[in-house]
């Protein structure tokens, strides 16, 4: 059996890393050349899925968490970002704590 995968984005490459481990032949596509071939406007953030997501990958991988670690001193507060296509501004949001409460800022650049 071979598997198609039409997409190298965390999906695909997850499927790709499970069907791996399970010894199951696999091929992808992607329509891109690069990480820069078109603008690229959502960013990924797994909150409340990553101790699913970190399960599903094989074992022989190096321990995401370990690895990324280093940023957690950071303490940086959660964030969404959206770019306009084409344009250097855009819109976001920022959770932020004022005199112990939490607020939702909405930011302009």
């Amino acid at each position: 059996m071979k598997v198609l995968i039409v997409g190298a984005g965390i999906g695909g490459l997850t499927l790709a890393q499970n069907l791996r481990q399970l010894g199951i032949s696999y091929e992808i596509f992607e329509r891109d050349v690069d990480n820069n071939a078109r603008f690229q406007g959502w960013a990924i953030a797994l909150h409340t899925i990553v101790d699913t997501f970190l399960s599903s990958l094989p074992s022989d991988l190096p321990d995401v968490r370990e690895a990324t670690n280093h940023l957690a001193p950071l303490n940086i507060p959660a964030q969404f970002r959206y770019y306009y296509a084409g344009k250097d501004d855009g819109f976001g949001f920022e959770v932020c704590d004022y005199n112990g409460s939490t607020y939702q800022v909405k930011n302009y650049f």
